[in-house]
């Protein structure tokens, strides 16, 4: 069946929009509303006209303008403001765990569990989290204008208009799976204003760590079980390794054509692969078992607001390809959180607290559905909500733009010609440059630096730069000291290198599989174009002219991200390596991720996982070809073989941890677990095709692949700190094999639409409870 692309019902609360207002801090612990932060675009143009974007990290960084600087600056000055201010870093990170205390005038705790006002594990996930990042976004601006009226005459224009466009950068971990170059060096340099112009200034990074002040660590504002600051992975080589090693571009691709509705989209509360699962494995793979694993403390790591910046621009997506399903329906009982007991009635106006509209009433999942009642925008949604484009010009335009970030290979598209696919290559203006981190050790500071290819659209007048989708550069003298039997450099500008090994071909599988909510998603994924004939609604965005000191234009860059087929793993660079004994945990909590001692096999047979001394993790195949068009059906269709896992939080030893899944020696994947949600039943459905690709059963019959997955499936639980637990030992697990036939996209403006599915049982320890029903 095909989507119905109803006029009236793009984007729900598009008639929610409210006015920018002044963001007023009056009383301790009260932060006034949430508006976000229009930039001085007026409400009536911001119906018909763009509003400034959030752009990627990598971007922001590698272009270095006056946006950059402020950004800095800003984010530092919310880091060292008092920790009682509520508009302090401290104060607005506490809102989603600790110190688990009263904001916005929100009214005394009354939860029968969970602490913080955040939600996990049930639809609200990535509705609250929506406006918890525009209050974040919103001080963070107001910072940004205090900075940029700092500067002298002949810059502040300059500098004004970029605090205006500036807003909260994302991390695409899908497109760049590895961390943000800029988030590892100690100390970064940034353009400080003086009276006549502007200094080269080094300041401590806001991207490498938060402190927590004397006085939270004395415990004023209650009991902090934590460092003195946030820590990540011992190595940031090991986090790149980890977040490397799944094939985030493919997950993220199937959660968008398998889901069939919003909450088998948004939460880990509904049976299949979700937006949410997802989240929680980046937190899983950039954390290294540390705090931004503990949902009490995440929120304090710097990566968080632009982990879940991109997190809301994929909902964003969703909305324009789904809009009606763009947020859920009817009510549902809800867990517990600051200021509601579990059991709570949960509907579209139920209080998201403690956030506030302009007109003192509390912000609702009606309110914030719409990304135009903030004031942002992303790449592709530019124009959303301007009268003069259709519903169905918007839904065509982000369909071809998801595709092209996220989708496989023209090339390897069943049904696309290769006509079809030179020319959506030739008419794009998509650049492809290298982006570096060259080190300064002395300074231990960090200066990134790009080369741009000249686009392909001609009628681009100005130089423009983009970001690759290849990880940045490393210097020699630190290939030596991390994984040099792995990985090796590329060159850079301070010392010759060799190049890294890379995997060629990858392929982004696609998926679809059964779901038993049918209400909100029709069963086709074909978005078709009513317009093909003369054209399509093109996706890629011209660059703003750049800045120059003697012009006020915006530092918006309206620049396409591009993905490549060819990646290899990231390397950082010797500055950063310089501060791994700083930057990594303390030496009593450490505690190095080691290989799977021990897992569940399909019989109930223990296995020991391959040696240490091999691999740090079981082999994986994230980067393969995976399971291609040899697996065709007579019909031209394609089959799939997913682990659907299902888990009892209440029976698990411990959490965080993680269920791994194996065919024999091959990683798969597995589903992360966080601390949260705290009771209740989660799901995670893991791709097998890599696992069986590399197992040697690509070019194997259906029934064989089938046989072959449940007599060689391995199922582990992986603790944070790398040992295992026998599952035999576990109880509320359960683990089916998923086989899903599925009709690939035969058009950059559709998504794969399932056939059929069936489910196999593999491991059934009774779980208690039932499915979330939104």
């Amino acid at each position: 069946m095909r989507l119905q692309l109803r006029a009236a019902s793009l984007f729900l609360a598009l008639t929610s929009t409210v006015l920018a207002s002044p963001f007023v801090s009056s009383t301790e612990g009260v932060a006034g509303a949430i508006v976000g932060t229009l930039g001085g675009v007026d409400a009536q143009s911001a119906d018909n006209g763009p509003v400034p974007l959030r752009r990627s990290i990598t971007e922001l960084a590698a272009e270095a303008g006056p946006q950059w600087h402020l950004y800095l600056q800003a984010l530092r000055a919310m880091y060292d403001r008092d920790s009682k201010d509520p508009e302090s870093f401290f104060q607005i990170a506490g809102i989603h765990g600790r110190p688990f205390t009263e904001y916005n005038n929100a009214g005394k705790m009354k939860t029968n569990g969970w602490g913080g006002y955040s939600t996990h594990g049930e639809i609200l996930f990535i509705i609250w989290h929506r406006p918890f990042v525009a209050l974040f976004e919103q001080t963070l601006v107001k910072e940004a204008k205090i900075l940029a009226a700092q500067y002298p005459d002949h810059l502040r224009p300059l500098y004004q208009r970029a605090a205006e466009d500036l807003r909260a950068p994302y991390w695409d971990w899908a497109l760049e799976p590895w961390l943000p170059s800029a988030a590892l060096p100690e100390t970064i340099e940034v353009k400080a204003a003086t009276e006549t112009g502007t200094v080269a200034k080094k300041i401590d990074n806001p991207l490498y760590t938060y402190r927590f002040s004397n006085e939270v660590m004395q415990g004023k504002f209650g009991q902090f079980n934590t460092y003195n600051r946030m820590y990540r992975c011992q190595n940031p080589q090991d986090a790149n390794q980890k977040l490397y090693s799944r094939n985030y571009k493919s997950w993220v691709y199937d959660v968008f054509s398998r889901a069939k509705s919003f909450s088998e989209f948004a939460t880990t509360a509904s049976k299949g692969s979700s937006l949410e699962g997802v989240h929680n494995a980046i937190h899983w793979d950039a954390g290294c078992g540390g705090q931004f694993l503990d949902s009490q403390y995440a929120a304090f790591e710097p990566l968080f607001m632009l982990h879940h910046s991109n997190v809301d621009r994929l909902w964003a997506y969703w909305q324009a390809i789904y809009p009606e399903a763009s947020t859920f329906n009817g009510r549902y009982q809800g867990l517990s959180r600051f200021s509601t007991l579990s059991g709570t009635m949960i509907g579209l106006d139920s209080p998201l607290q403690p956030f506030r509209q302009a007109n003192g009433e509390w912000h609702t999942s009606r309110s914030v559905n719409s990304i135009k009642t903030f004031g942002y925008a992303y790449q592709g949604l530019e124009g959303y909500g301007n009268k003069n484009k259709s519903e169905t010009e918007v839904q065509q335009s982000v369909v071809e733009l998801f595709n092209s970030l996220y989708g496989p290979e023209e090339k390897q598209r069943p049904g696309v010609s290769s006509t079809s696919a030179k020319s959506t290559q030739t008419g794009s203006s998509k650049q492809s440059v290298q982006t570096s981190s060259s080190s300064n050790n002395s300074s231990k500071q960090s200066s990134i630096q790009t080369t741009s290819i000249e686009s392909a659209r001609t009628t681009t007048k100005q130089s423009t730069q983009t970001i690759s989708s290849k990880p940045p550069a490393q210097s020699a003298s630190e290939q030596s000291s991390q994984h040099a039997s792995k990985q090796s450099t590329q060159s850079s500008a301070q010392a010759s290198s060799q190049p890294a090994p890379t995997i060629s071909n990858q392929s982004t599988q696609v998926s679809v599989t059964v779901s038993k909510e049918t209400n909100d998603i029709q069963s086709t994924r074909s978005v078709q174009s009513t317009t093909q004939s003369s054209g399509t609604a093109s996706t890629t965005m011209d660059n703003q002219d750049s800045m120059e000191t003697s012009s006020v234009q915006s530092t918006q860059s309206h620049m396409e991200q591009t993905s490549s087929s060819v990646l290899s793993p990231p390397l950082q660079s010797a500055e950063a390596a310089g501060n791994r004994t700083t930057s990594a945990w303390p030496a009593a909590g450490a505690s190095k991720p080691s290989p799977i001692s021990s897992s569940w096999r399909a019989g109930n047979e223990t296995s020991v996982a391959p040696s240490a001394t091999s691999a740090a993790l079981p082999t994986t195949s994230s980067q393969v070809d995976a399971h291609s068009d040899s697996n065709a059906t007579k019909t031209g269709d394609l089959v799939r073989f997913y682990a659907g896992i299902t888990v009892d939080v209440a029976h698990l030893p411990v959490r965080p941890c993680a269920i791994e899944i194996s065919i024999g020696m091959w990683r798969a994947g597995d589903m992360a677990i966080m601390q949260m949600p705290e009771k209740g039943i989660v799901y995670d459905s893991i791709s097998l095709s890599d696992a069986i690709a590399n197992a040697g059963l690509g070019d194997a019959a259906d029934d064989e692949v089938l046989s072959q997955v449940m007599s060689r499936l391995h199922v582990a639980l992986r603790k944070a700190d790398g040992s295992s637990i026998d599952v035999g030992q576990i109880s509320g697990l359960r683990v089916d094999i998923e086989e899903a036939e599925v009709v690939a996209a035969t058009s950059k403006f559709e998504l794969p639409r399932m056939l059929k599915s069936s489910t196999h049982v593999m491991l059934d320890k009774p779980v208690s409870g039932c499915a979330a029903q939104y």
